[in-house]
Formats: structure tokens, C-alpha cells, sequence
């Protein structure tokens, strides 16, 4: 990681001076690593059959407005489109499946230009109730690694928000 310099003009706080900063040139920096887990009173099928089908999220993910995907079945290298929106701003991302075995394992991965995340869900259960672990992992870049520290506090809040919503919708709660 090299360094660079930075340039900086104290000019607009009224003095005539320019001061030189050594910024780390690191293009992106990985912002968090949330897991979190729930039981949920339903089988195990059921679960997987709801969160597996991503035009669902809107339903149990506030921050996501809408999915599109095309008429494929889920499974490694299918895309989709989301709509998000994130502090009033709406955002579309390209995701797509990395990893579907069914009723054990999805793995996708979102790209929203300087934020990039990368979300497992991992299952076990059987006919009565099943287990969902949610295991996500982001990446910011460019002029988002201001504000990294909100992104990732927003993060780890969320996890187990958006589990607990899952949860009340799938038992009827």
C-alpha cells in the first residue's frame, strides 16, 4: 500500500498556507463481518423455498424497495437487479448467485458501485423448525469510507432486525 499526497488549502479559513497530508492509498477496505442467527417455527423447506426467492427481501429487508430477477431458478451465476435505499437515497445493484444448494446454503453478492456485499444464508431445521444464520460481509471504497463507520453500525443493527421480521412473517406473528 503505497501512500500519496494530499494537498490541502487552508485557504477558505482565511489563511494562505497549503498543508501536506500522507493519505494510505487503500482503494477499499472491508467494513464489517455481521453474523447473526434465529429459530424459526417452520420448516425447514418453507424457509428455504421464502428467502431463497428473492423477490421476497422487500417483505422482511426494509431497505429494499424491489428485486428483479429474470425467470431462471436460483443457482450459481443467476443475476438480479435490486432497488435500495439507504439514508432517503435510492440506489440500484447488480447482484447475482454465487451459491445454492437447497435447504443448506445461498450465497449472493450485491455490488452497488463503492459499497460491494457479500451475504450467506445458512440453514438447519427440520420439518418442525429451522435454524437461519445470515452471514454478511461488506466492502466500501471511494468517498464511502467517510462514512464507514455508519455504514457498518447500520450494518450490525439490521442483521438481526431483518432476521426478527423474517421470523414474525414466516410464523404469522
Amino acid at each position: 500500500m503505497m501512500p500519496r499526497l494530499l494537498r490541502v488549502s487552508t485557504k477558505a479559513l482565511g489563511v494562505e498556507s497549503f498543508q501536506v497530508a500522507l493519505v494510505p492509498d487503500n482503494r477499499e477496505e472491508t467494513m464489517a463481518e455481521i453474523s447473526a442467527s434465529i429459530e424459526i417455527e417452520q420448516p425447514l423447506s418453507t424457509v428455504f423455498a421464502f428467502v431463497s426467492d428473492l423477490t421476497n427481501l422487500p417483505k422482511w429487508q426494509d431497505q429494499v424497495l424491489d428485486v428483479q430477477r429474470g425467470d431462471e431458478d436460483p443457482a450459481p451465476g443467476v443475476k438480479y437487479t435490486q432497488t435500495v435505499e439507504m439514508r432517503g437515497r435510492k440506489t440500484e445493484t447488480k447482484g447475482k448467485f454465487i451459491a445454492y444448494e437447497p435447504d443448506k446454503v445461498i450465497t449472493v453478492t450485491n455490488d452497488g458501485g463503492p459499497m460491494k456485499s457479500t451475504i450467506s444464508y445458512l440453514f438447519e431445521g427440520d420439518d418442525a423448525k429451522t435454524t437461519l444464520t445470515m452471514e454478511r460481509s461488506i466492502e466500501v471504497s471511494g468517498p464511502l469510507k467517510l462514512i464507514a463507520g455508519m455504514i457498518n453500525k447500520g450494518a450490525k443493527k439490521a442483521a438481526p432486525e431483518q432476521l426478527s421480521a423474517l421470523k414474525k412473517l414466516l410464523e404469522g406473528a
